[in-house]
Order: structure tokens, then sequence, then C-alpha cells
């Protein structure tokens, strides 16, 4: 049983936006929104190379095709 629910796609978009948003915050480090930008580029990036999202599993959606039987 796989847990997967992100498509290919939504993985590399969240990786690439986990990248931007750590470089923003390591720019603009000391700071509440620095911080921000951190947390939220750790979760984009764990997300992405993991493939499972949380949100994603709360209200039972998926990016990722079901496969045919």
């Amino acid at each position: 049983m796989t847990f997967i629910n992100e498509n290919a796609w939504d993985r590399a978009f969240r990786i690439l936006l986990g990248i931007a948003l750590g470089y923003a915050a390591w720019i603009s480090w000391p700071g509440a929104l620095a911080v921000t930008y951190a947390v939220i580029a750790a979760m984009a990036i764990v997300t992405g190379v993991v493939g499972w999202c949380p949100f994603y599993a709360m209200f039972h959606l998926s990016t990722k095709k079901k496969a045919r039987a």
C-alpha cells in the first residue's frame, strides 16, 4: 500500500518553491519573515521529497493518477 499523493510535477514544484523560499530566508535572515520563509521552505522540500502531503491526506485529495486495474 502506497501513501504517495503527489504527482511528479507537484513534487518538482514543491522542491523548487522550497529552494526559492530558502534563498529568500537566507538573504533576509535576521527577522520574523525570514523564519517564516525558512519554515515554509522546509515543509515544501520535505513534502516534495517524500511525496506525501498531510493537507492532501486530510481532505482526501491527490494529484497522482489512480492506477488502472
